[in-house]
Parts: C-alpha cells; sequence; structure tokens
C-alpha cells in the first residue's frame, strides 16, 4: 500500500513536471509556435490555469480511484466487473476538465490542437499510468492496459 501511493506521488510529480515546465517551454522555445497572442501572457494568463483544472482533475480522479480501490473488499472475479465501470466513469472527470480548460481558458487558437494533445497526454500520464500501476490487489489489472505495463517495468 506504500509503495502504492508513492508510485501516484512519483508519476504525479513527473506529471506536473510536464505540465507546469517542459510544455510551457515548449511555447516559450517556439518549438509550438503561436503568433496570434503574446506567448508569455497566454502562458501566464491561460495555460497554467487549464493545465491547473486538467492537473487538478485527473489527480482528484486517481485518488478517488485509489480510495475505491483500497476501500472494496473483493471476494470474487464477479465483483470486479462494476469497479471497470467505477474506473471508466472517472475517467471522465479529468476529460471534462479538459472540456474546461480549453473552453474557457484556451485564448490562442492557434495552440488548440497542441493544447488539447497535452492535456489528453497528460490525464494518460496523471490518471492511467498513475492507476495501472498503483492499484492495489485484485483490482490491479482494472486500468486497460495495466497487465502490459505492469509487467513491462517489473510490477506482478
Amino acid at each position: 500500500m506504500v509503495w502504492d501511493v508513492i508510485r501516484i506521488l512519483s508519476v504525479s510529480i513527473v506529471g506536473a513536471i510536464a505540465m507546469f515546465l517542459i510544455q510551457p517551454w515548449l511555447y516559450r522555445s517556439g518549438i509550438l509556435a503561436i503568433t496570434d497572442v503574446d506567448v508569455d501572457n497566454w502562458i501566464a494568463e491561460k495555460y497554467f490555469s487549464g493545465a491547473g483544472i486538467v492537473f487538478a482533475t485527473a489527480l482528484a480522479a486517481t485518488l478517488i480511484w485509489y480510495l475505491i480501490a483500497v476501500r472494496t473488499r473483493i471476494t470474487s472475479s464477479h465483483e470486479v466487473s462494476p469497479l471497470r465501470l467505477a474506473w471508466a466513469l472517472l475517467l471522465f472527470v479529468p476529460i471534462i476538465g479538459i472540456g474546461v480548460a480549453l473552453f474557457f481558458f484556451n485564448g490562442s487558437n492557434e495552440a488548440l490542437l497542441s493544447l488539447a494533445l497535452f492535456y489528453v497526454l497528460d490525464i494518460i500520464v496523471v490518471y492511467w499510468f498513475s492507476t495501472a500501476i498503483s492499484s492495489p490487489g485484485l483490482l490491479k489489472f482494472v486500468p486497460p492496459g495495466s497487465f502490459t505495463v505492469r509487467h513491462l517495468i517489473g510490477l506482478k
């Protein structure tokens, strides 16, 4: 259980570094050029707000899933199916966060596609990857692809 929490924290820190340091740097450096707004103002006023919403919703969904998984007592494989649905429904929390971030905090039409792709990658890291490697006990294979990911990184 302690290692599950450490993995969630580690992946969340990596996600935060990507979202709040690397991705803004890609815009500031011109690697992802946007010319319809002042880049520094856009990052300060729009990007960080939107990224904060996406990060917060993905992390909240991850923590809710982990609490559900830890508190649920599974005695048979038939009890796992409803939890697959719960995991999938929780995925909608960060997806809605992306919608809110793009609708309210976009500010640049040129950045829209790259921003949407970044946000999707961010929830893949913060929600999916965290839950794939940190779901406990009989629920460790509920997140899609978790069997493969866990075996690739040496978790059984």
